[in-house]
């Protein structure tokens, strides 16, 4: 089941949903298209990325990945909750 059909929405919603977790995202957006940014511990293949501050954030999207992206607006300031960056390990 889709809480959302339309990407930007559904990247807003995760962007809300993670930034209240803690975690260190962003959104990214181009004149009709919203991303989320996410800062990753670890090296992701083939996912398009900025470098924001040292920090890569890898461009992620509800319905898979983007290998390359053109241009992107974000932001420069984090979130102040946004402390932690995603791993993909179990514990």
């Amino acid at each position: 089941m889709e809480i959302y059909q339309a990407n930007n929405m559904a990247n807003l919603f995760s962007w809300y949903v993670l930034t209240q977790m803690n975690y260190d995202v962003k959104v990214g957006y181009t004149s009709n298209t919203i991303y989320l940014l996410a800062n990753m511990q670890h090296q992701l293949f083939q996912v398009a990325y900025l470098n924001l501050q040292g920090n890569k954030y890898y461009v992620l999207t509800p319905k898979g990945k983007i290998a390359t992206i053109e241009s992107l607006y974000t932001y420069k300031v984090n979130h102040k909750k946004g402390t932690v960056s995603f791993v993909f390990c179990l514990y």
